[in-house]
Formats: structure tokens, sequence, C-alpha cells
């Protein structure tokens, strides 16, 4: 983001704003007012790099790289500690998985019961595959009635859409989701 946005609002005022609505945001300055620098600092912004436009092309390009880079290593991070844990409640007991252990969890024979597989057994309880999809997003919709953990993916054989779980487990996935089912997996390997 630019410092003078020409605009009745800096770039200073407006990575405030934005840090209001996203704690988590990554700014990055680039500008030719490198001397407002430590303004940034003063107000708190949180930004993540000044970058001075000023230079050659090469040296600005691979400052720029270098915090995309940066920035890249820190959404990893992130991703790993905000490891998100599974949680229902069945009567009056609530059981907490962590999404690791979490394989499937598919519509059961009895109305709005869901049944939850995992590293520790199979449980039942009432709820819905649409509020759980919302809810946690590590899991993928493989057809109407299932939604899985991608990190519990042992094999997949596409011309069969069978999916086998680390559990031993298979699920047959809707045809239509198999290129979402291959990104889904590309981007887990990405991380």
């Amino acid at each position: 983001m630019d410092i003078d946005l020409q605009a009745k609002i800096d770039g200073i005022d407006l990575a405030k704003r934005i840090r209001e609505f996203d704690v988590e945001a990554n700014i990055i300055f680039t500008t030719t007012h490198e001397e407002l620098a430590p303004e940034t600092l003063k107000r708190k912004v949180g930004a993540i790099g000044f970058i001075e436009k000023q230079q050659d092309l090469e040296a600005y390009r691979d400052e720029i790289y270098d915090a995309l880079a940066y920035v890249e290593k820190l959404i990893k991070k992130s991703l790993e500690y905000h490891q998100q844990n599974f949680v229902f409640e069945i009567g009056t007991q609530i059981f907490n998985f962590n999404q690791n252990e979490v394989y499937s969890i598919e519509s059961s024979k009895i109305p709005h019961q869901l049944i939850f597989i995992s590293d520790n057994g199979q449980y039942e309880f009432y709820g819905k595959l649409n509020d759980l999809e919302k809810k946690y997003t590590f899991l993928f919709r493989i057809s109407r009635s299932c939604l899985i953990n991608p990190i519990n993916i042992r094999q997949i054989d596409f011309p069969s859409r069978q999916i086998l779980l680390k559990n031993g487990t298979t699920k047959k996935f809707s045809m239509g989701k198999a290129t979402k089912l291959k990104k889904k997996l590309q981007s887990i390997t990405n991380i």
C-alpha cells in the first residue's frame, strides 16, 4: 500500500482502519516518503515492511518478493497455530477433537442425525452437514451426505471415485467434486 493515496485518507490511516477489521492483515507499505516510516510505528499500524519506491526496478522487485515470502511464512505459521478443533454435543456431554483426528462426518439413516468417525471411534449426534461445512473450514464436502477431512486421505481412485482414508474406511465422492478435490489436496500439500 502506498502512503500517499492522493485522497482524503492517507495510507497510514487506511492501514489503521484495515487493522480494525482484520487484526491479522499483513500490510506492506511502498512509498517515496521513507521519512514516514517512524509514523507507522507511532500509530501502531503493524506493517510488515516499508519499501522505498525510488530505487532501481530489480532491487524494488526483490524487496517486494522478500516481503511477500515473509508474509507467506507468517500465514503458514498462523495456520499451524490456529489449528481448529471439532466440537459436538451428545446429551449432556461435550466432545472436543483435534482436527487431525477427524476422518469423516456423514448423514445417518435417522433424520437430522450425523455419524462422526475419528481416531477414537464412531459417534452419532444431531446436526446439519451444511452448518458444519460452514463452521469447520478444514472439512471438505465430497457428496450431499458426507464431509471428510482431506488431511486424512491416504489414496484417491478417480476412475472409481473412491477415497481411502487413513483409518481404512472408503468413501465415494460425487463426479463433480473431482477437480475441487484435486485442488484441495494441492493446497494442503503447499502449506
